[in-house]
């Protein structure tokens, strides 16, 4: 149902389909960026015991296994299971493919926090595009380029109707992202295994690349040398300048976007980020709406 959805635009689920199959991606792209800690990856093996008797359940599930495969090292008995955690509940958000690398559970409600992946709108993982900065576009777009090229020089026996339609779906994803690719890979991983097949091209997520300096830190004035700079963190900026919150920058990969919906900021962490180099600051900190005057010579002592 899913491989065909995805690459039949005239199917009624097209659209959906090809959205979800984009956002589940992205996540795994940006799991570093986004400093996605609670996604991880679970080896999934669906296989018969030699000496034992095998669970009538057991036995039906492995003669359902699909033999379709991109790769002839690829198969649907070794899969990777991809999990969110959310507290102290870890679910299931997806799973590998050996047709369209990866696929989204029929019912994944609520598995995944949306202060974290602002393109699940509680039931379902929409087309991410929309809701990335630049850098993260750019992140994706090289991640997903260097799929598309690891998948075609992948060694082994390999279906090419199967290769096409999926490096059709890559490259249409790519140029729908309209964004320079950014070919660095980050330093984590998700674990997946060297024997893998095509599923060990997921392995590695992107790397943000060269940071980006803040939109929103404070300028000090001249001969004011502050231990750490201030960063002004505020929702109401991107109306007042004309912009959307993922297109202005807190500090490296972090930006308006990430402010929690209850607005909760500390100042080290904006949503998943944790900032080391500068502390934030919000208005209401600042700033107030009464200024009160004390009139009188030296109403505060001592102060200077």
């Amino acid at each position: 149902m899913f491989s065909p959805s995805a690459e039949d635009k005239r199917h009624l689920l097209h659209q959906q389909i090809l959205g979800e199959w984009r956002g589940l991606l992205a996540m795994l792209a940006l799991k570093e960026i986004k400093n996605l800690n609670v996604l991880t990856a679970k080896k999934v093996e669906i296989k018969l015991r030699d000496k034992q008797p095998n669970p009538l359940f057991l036995e039906a599930l492995y003669k359902l296994i699909p033999k379709k495969t991109l790769s002839a090292d690829t198969a649907w008995n070794h899969l990777y299971l991809f999990l969110f955690q959310i507290g102290h509940h870890t679910r299931p958000v997806g799973i590998t493919s050996p047709t369209t690398l990866v696929v989204t559970p029929t019912y994944y409600y609520n598995h995944i926090d949306q202060n974290k992946i602002p393109w699940f709108d509680g039931k379902i993982l929409q087309d991410p595009i929309n809701y990335l900065s630049d850098l993260e576009k750019e992140a994706l777009a090289g991640w997903l380029d260097s799929i598309n090229i690891n998948l075609s020089v992948h060694p082994g026996q390999k279906d090419e109707k199967i290769l096409q339609k999926l490096s059709g779906l890559l490259e249409s994803f790519v140029s729908d992202l309209d964004a320079d690719l950014n070919p660095s890979v980050g330093v984590t991983s998700f674990g997946i295994e060297k024997g893998s097949g095509i599923f060990f091209h997921l392995d590695k997520p992107a790397g943000a690349g060269e940071p980006k300096g803040s939109d929103v830190s404070l300028v000090t004035s001249e001969n004011r040398n502050p231990q750490m700079p201030m960063l002004l963190v505020d929702r109401n900026i991107a109306t007042d300048w004309g912009k959307q919150l993922k297109d202005i920058t807190v500090s490296g990969s972090a930006t308006l976007a990430d402010i929690p919906s209850n607005d909760f900021i500390t100042r080290s962490q904006i949503g998943s980020h944790t900032i080391n180099n500068a502390q934030m600051w919000q208005p209401k900190e600042l700033f107030t709406e009464k200024l009160f005057v004390v009139k009188g010579d030296n109403a505060f002592s001592g102060a200077k």
